[in-house]
């Protein structure tokens, strides 16, 4: 067996150094051999089709292998698999069963999925306390991701009491964790004044900046907030209009009902009756159209009134 972890652990050298042929190859052997990682990494392989062709019923295939196996990884992946119907039948509560494999093997990724099912009601009946319990577990083992959630639930009340101080210092120690959608929830505290004395436009603009550059798709959302509502900077509502455009085609959906609002409101961008209808449809697809009655009007009739 450790000749087989050998061949796994040269193959993710070789995926690093961006050799995917070599590094399939190298996973094939290791799975050959029974390295349960090995299973996985080869599942990877194909999920993602690097150095073979993308085959996600084959992904499916070894996930299970390597579940049988004991690995947490490929429970998870399996679990997501299920839960979006990629290479196999769409089954949540499978998916839920498989998170809760991972968590019962102290996988903080398993807490954590599982959690979101208990807060989505995804598989599983809502409960927001096993939900808020699951993320405290995940949360103690140190994992960013569930002490941003938790920041959440303590911030909107989920399964735990109100408590925007606290919420601030999960935020906060899930951004000194190097998590950057911690920073993101920080700029929102620090734009909407929640767990700080007041307002801080100036340190919200700095921080959704900040969190623009590492990737955030929120902090687009964000930013165009400040620029539309002047905090940290000069109210530019075209700038605004800019972000939650660039968010929105991002995949920010929230950011498709900023931007009706500032059609509706005329913010931004001229009273462009083509543009208007347009952009009312498109959001409609999305099942966020604004819920303004100029808005539905503009939808019914084509054309700005």
């Amino acid at each position: 067996l450790g000749h087989a972890n050998a061949y796994t652990h040269l193959g993710k050298c070789f995926l690093a150094a961006k050799d995917d042929s070599a590094a399939f190859l190298l996973f094939q052997k290791g799975s050959d051999l029974g390295d349960r990682v090995g299973k996985y990494c080869l599942a990877r392989c194909y999920h993602e089709g690097k150095g073979v062709a993308k085959d996600s019923n084959k992904a499916v295939e070894l996930y299970q292998k390597a579940t049988i196996l004991g690995d947490t990884d490929a429970l998870l992946r399996l679990g997501r698999c299920y839960m979006k119907g990629d290479g196999i039948k769409r089954d949540p509560t499978k998916a839920v069963q498989l998170y809760q494999r991972a968590t019962d093997l102290e996988s903080t990724g398993g807490m954590i999925s599982l959690g979101d099912c208990y807060e989505r009601a995804t598989g599983v009946e809502r409960d927001f306390k096993k939900a808020a319990a699951l993320y405290h577990q995940a949360a103690d083992k140190g994992d960013p991701r569930a002490i941003l959630r938790l920041g959440e639930c303590c911030e909107n009340a989920k399964g735990v009491e109100k408590d925007a101080n606290m919420a601030f210092k999960h935020y906060k120690r899930a951004q000194e964790a190097g998590l950057n959608e911690a920073t993101t929830r920080l700029a929102w505290c620090y734009a909407n004044g929640v767990g700080v004395e007041e307002k801080d436009g100036a340190k919200a603009f700095e921080m959704f900046s900040k969190a623009i550059e590492n990737g955030s798709k929120e902090a687009l959302r964000g930013l165009g907030f400040c620029y539309e509502k002047g905090l940290g900077v000069r109210s530019n509502l075209r700038k605004a209009v800019q972000m939650y455009q660039q968010a929105a085609e991002a995949g920010n959906s929230t950011a498709w009902s900023d931007l009706a609002n500032c059609v509706v409101n005329a913010s931004g961008m001229s009273r462009n009756n083509q543009k208007a209808f347009l952009l009312f449809k498109k959001i409609s697809k999305y099942g966020r159209c604004c819920r303004k009655p100029q808005a539905r009007l503009v939808l019914r009739q084509g054309h700005w009134s």
